[in-house]
């Protein structure tokens, strides 16, 4: 178990189970679960800065992994397979990724399998701790909930005129 951000929210227990991809699918081919998730990306802070990132909350990170994404399910195999699976087109996690990373979808799906670690907590509440989390961290790819991040508005705006 890690303590993902103990200092940042310190109201909610945070130690995440860490999982690679094929970790993950595996447990949950044998048991779905919900709660609170985050995806933490190897090789994309960069990426990020040049896209116009700016640090403007505190970052988390696990080793090389920045953490770039947190939700919230009652079915992690469903969400996990939007966010991981075959069709991109219904996250918008895996969407603005894709985005940001100037890759197709095929591309952007074999990033996340080689560079993605998730964390995984059960939680009561599910909702106040993602929107915990979103508030008093980067999560940069989170566009809801962020405020008036330069940012996540930047973001938003792109995909409005991708479309």
């Amino acid at each position: 178990m890690t303590d993902l951000c103990p200092s940042l929210c310190p109201d909610h227990n945070l130690k995440f189970e860490l999982f690679t991809p094929d970790e993950l699918f595996k447990k949950l081919a044998q048991h779905d679960v919900g709660g609170i998730y985050s995806i933490g990306l190897t090789r994309i802070h960069e990426v990020l800065v040049r896209a116009g990132y700016i640090k403007e909350a505190p970052e988390v990170w696990t080793g090389s992994h920045f953490h770039v994404y947190v939700g919230e399910t009652y079915s992690l195999k469903v969400r996990m397979g939007q966010h991981f699976g075959l069709d991109g087109e219904v996250s918008n996690f895996r969407t603005t990724l894709a985005m940001v990373l100037g890759m197709d979808d095929a591309a952007t799906k074999r990033f996340l399998f080689e560079k993605a670690v998730i964390g995984w907590r059960y939680v009561d509440f599910m909702g106040d701790v993602e929107r915990d989390l979103i508030k008093r961290t980067a999560c940069p790819l989170n566009l809801r909930g962020k405020g008036p991040s330069p940012f996540a508005k930047r973001l938003r705006k792109l995909k409005r005129q991708i479309g």
